[in-house]
């Protein structure tokens, strides 16, 4: 099944379709990690995109009521990040010099859900996963560490 347009999610959160609105959704749905309303601005100059950075703000904060978008702090940057809440969960490895984050391929919380519920009595309908840590690039610029991929 292919992903929904833009102009459809919109429509159906009772949402006038404005260019604006569209090019900050596109933006978030081809992102594959969560962006911050600084990273739209940045991608949606390089598209010749005529929006001021208030106006980011203030479709992010219509986006988050009507529940079209997730938001999400991110610790490094010290910003709030946003991903489309259609795309589900995520779990993130973020790396605390440089705050780059790479998503992980897994959900490596699986494994583990059945048993929580059952040790906790407790009703799992979510849950999110960052990890922290130094990033390759990071680790081979302080040589504090061997790069793993190459020992």
């Amino acid at each position: 099944m292919g992903e929904v347009s833009v102009t459809d999610i919109l429509h159906s959160n009772g949402l006038k379709k404005t260019r604006q609105r569209e090019a900050v959704m596109r933006v978030l749905q081809h992102a594959l990690i969560p962006v911050s309303a600084d990273n739209v601005y940045q991608n949606l100059l390089g598209d010749d995109e005529t929006i001021s950075l208030s106006t980011i703000y203030r479709i992010l904060e219509l986006l988050l009521q009507k529940g079209v978008v997730e938001q999400d702090y991110h610790p490094v940057s010290g910003k709030h990040t946003f991903t489309m809440a259609s795309r589900g969960h995520i779990h993130l490895l973020t790396c605390t010099l440089c705050g780059s984050s790479e998503r992980m391929d897994r959900c490596p919380l699986a494994s583990m859900h059945d048993a929580l519920e059952i040790d906790h009595s407790f009703q799992i309908t979510g849950h999110k996963l960052e990890v922290f840590g130094l990033c390759r690039a990071c680790r081979t610029r302080q040589n504090k560490l061997p790069d793993v991929r190459n020992s």
